[in-house]
């Protein structure tokens, strides 16, 4: 129901076909010392649908340059896309004799060769070869070999480019390469880490290894010969890419694919006849629940015991791994989803602040006293379950007191064993990849921005909270399964200060109505209804049940601003009322004359003076207060909305929510432009952390987030 605006292109259904993207970019980026050349390039993207629905550029999108086929200095330009603008970035190594700025400055004229990678992770110089550039992205993937994996990528060489009065023009048609047959495939309802899923098909398609540019030939990609394509969440789902045999390109045939969760050894088959593949398509397949379960999960990866003195078992491999030699997921402390955060904004605990001086954090902080992560917050706990946990401090310097680490390779990857020093277990071991640090489940108490975390040959390390390290469980017997029967936790009502506009602040509810705690959705609403009802029971959102229309579509009883019954679609006495009179405001009627839902004004000061950021974890709007409210912080959850039986699942329920606002329908150009039938309300999804929108039927069941308002 919401309007969404591109900037780029219009919107598209799923896997729809779009021909070209194109924008001009106009970024000045950070001057180098001495020269400085603005950058203004028309940007185009030819046969974009490889990537399912690339008809936009998306945040973190990354476009490199390569001038005049130079590769030796290592010196090439980034435009990396946020939010509608470009930012340029001159990257030099420290072999460069002269800024790349300032050589393109000076010849005037040349070419240029773009390339954009589907994984929008940077760019590699090859400085042991230094005759070309690789391409960094997700390492050690299942079924990669320890080896870098890419999917498609798009290419514009050799376009001319021309400097003139500072400026830096070029034509960047980005295309994909013609002697690439690659393919993609999407699996709906399915997500996780990266590499957490991988896609086999028979007959074979291979995956895609290292993509390297050399100056001298072009590009080079190396195929993953085992055929074994790791997957890449996406929207809703993961895709898999991989390289088309030219003997398979658009021949119809028999296939059969296998899908595999790393996670717990899942294995699923689907097979289909007559399919028909293509270079450069997109294919959307069945949802993962379809298919033929042919390997059952297990209940829990193996673990070993080392004789320590705890009792603590380690497990054989990483959080997010199925081997011991690979990394698998990276996690910032206390997060329980895998993924690189750019800023301390994306923390999950994050208040305020931007420095180790002035960071605040809403949990593990001086007030709380928490210095242990709670199980809710352990990212083994919760994908591994049971007895599985993050070992603290305490545990892995017991593992360091009581083993020996070694240096040793294990399929190609660096790794350490660590081999128990303890009587009677010397024979016993586990393998620790040497890619990144370990978290530890204990916050460092002295700097409360760190945590406690450990390399792999067992020497203690105080990282930021925010980083991205791996994570090694363990397997603790005394631990007790979280009861799922023990109800969600009840909170009683708190109005939080979200923001000041002159004389007046604006105090908003914890939770919202009818809800025990801030995450739970709670009651949903008609438009001008005071009772609401919970998901779950036996009601009909409709106008039959509406309070304020007569029992008849249409026949409204209250809230008909117009003589002209055409204008409001239907028939009733016209009384003017725009606004919720007190006793029809169910925050008034529920809590007391001071609280109300709030109003558009009161929303869009709301909207525009306080941040507003998408928690995909948690499915929900993280609201936090600016200047005179900085600190404070309210959670929005994504219940979605209700138009019908309440015994079904909300729509839009975990991907969006719908408040109500306390008039009717919006204005436009002065005048009305929606009926009596629809209200105003204000929404949140995943793509725009917050929206506000003026057509919701009066009918339909949205929930309510109550407000005070304290001056004038």
């Amino acid at each position: 129901m919401k309007k969404i605006i591109s900037i780029l292109s219009a919107a598209v259904l799923l896997f729809a076909a779009c021909e070209v993207i194109e924008t001009e970019v106009t970024v000045e980026p950070v001057p180098a010392e001495g020269t400085h050349l603005d950058v203004n390039f028309n940007i185009s993207c030819d046969n974009p649908d490889t990537k399912a629905i690339k008809t936009v550029w998306e945040n973190g999108d990354i476009i490199h340059f390569i001038f005049d086929k130079y590769t030796k200095d290592g010196c090439f330009l980034s435009l990396k896309y946020n939010n509608g603008l470009w930012s340029a970035a001159w990257v030099s190594t420290l072999v460069a004799d002269q800024p790349l700025e300032e050589r393109i400055a000076a010849k005037g004229s040349g070419t240029v060769t773009g390339f954009y990678i589907f994984n929008r992770k940077g760019m590699q110089w090859g400085y042991y070869c230094p005759e070309y550039y690789a391409f960094d992205a997700y390492d050690n993937l299942p079924g990669a070999g320890g080896n870098k994996v890419y999917s498609w990528y798009t290419t514009c060489e050799d376009a001319p480019y021309q400097v003139v009065d500072g400026v830096l023009t070029a034509d960047i048609h980005l295309t994909m390469p013609a002697e690439y047959n690659f393919v993609q495939f999407f699996i709906p309802g399915i997500g996780g880490d990266p590499g957490r899923f991988t896609l086999a098909t028979e007959p074979s398609i291979n995956s895609i290894r290292p993509v390297k540019y050399y100056s001298a030939g072009g590009f080079e990609i190396e195929k993953n010969k085992e055929g074994v394509m790791p997957g890449y969440a996406f929207r809703d789902g993961t895709t898999f890419c991989g390289v088309l045999p030219a003997q398979l390109d658009g021949v119809s045939g028999d296939y059969k694919f296998i899908l595999t969760d790393s996670v717990n050894g899942a294995q699923y088959e689907y097979s289909v006849s007559g399919k028909t593949l293509s270079r450069g398509k997109s294919v959307k397949l069945p949802n993962h629940d379809e298919w033929t379960l042919k390997t059952a999960p297990v209940a829990h990866p193996a673990y070993v015991d080392l004789g320590l003195p705890s009792g603590i078992k380690w497990a054989t491999f990483n959080l997010g791994g199925t081997l011991p030699e690979e990394t698998g997921g990276l996690y910032a402390w206390g997060h329980t989803k895998a993924g690189v955060l750019d800023s301390w904004q994306d923390y999950r605990f994050w208040v305020s602040g931007s420095s180790y001086y002035d960071l605040v954090f809403s949990k593990y902080n001086a007030e709380d006293g928490l210095v242990t992560l709670e199980r809710a917050d352990d990212a083994a706990s919760a994908i591994w379950g049971d007895k599985w946990r993050i070992p603290t401090l305490a545990e892995w310097n017991e593992l360091a007191q009581n083993c020996t680490a070694q240096w040793m390779r294990v399929g190609g990857v660096e790794c350490y064993k660590v081999t128990s020093k303890v009587e009677g277990y010397t024979d016993k071991y586990i393998v620790l990849p040497n890619a990144e640090e370990y978290w530890t489940a204990t916050l460092n108490e002295t700097d409360v921005y760190e945590a406690n975390g450990y390399s792999a040959n067992l020497y203690s390390q105080s990282p930021g909270r925010m980083d991205a390290l791996s994570i090694r469980p363990v397997y603790d017997e005394s631990l007790q399964p979280v009861d799922p029967s023990v109800e969600d936790p009840v909170v009683d009502f708190e109005f939080i200060p979200m923001c000041v506009v002159g004389n007046k602040t604006i105090f908003v509810a914890n939770k919202n109505l009818g809800a025990k705690n801030p995450k739970d959705p709670g009651k949903y609403y008609m438009w001008g209804d005071v009772t609401g009802h919970l998901q779950g029971e036996e009601f009909y959102f409709g106008w039959e049940a509406y309070p304020l229309a007569g029992n008849k579509s249409g026949n409204y009883t209250a809230y008909v601003y117009t003589e002209e019954a055409s204008r409001w679609n239907g028939v009733g006495e016209p009384d003017n009322l725009e606004q919720l009179l007190p006793e029809h405001d169910a925050a008034t009627v529920e809590l007391g004359e001071e609280y109300h839902i709030p109003t558009p004004e009161e929303f869009s000061y709301l909207r525009s003076e306080c941040d507003w950021e998408w928690d995909n974890e948690n499915k929900c709007c993280i609201v936090r207060g600016r200047g005179d409210c900085a600190g404070s912080v309210i959670v929005i959850p994504a219940g979605g909305s209700i138009s019908g039986s309440a015994k079904d699942a909300p729509n839009g329920f975990g991907t969006e929510g719908r408040y109500w606002l306390a008039s009717l329908g919006g204005y436009s150009g002065g005048g009305r432009d929606n009926y009596s039938c629809f209200a105003s309300e204000f929404g949140i999804d995943e793509t725009y952390p917050v929206y506000h929108q003026y057509s919701g039927r009066r009918e339909c069941g949205m929930n309510i987030r109550p407000v005070m308002v304290q001056g004038k």
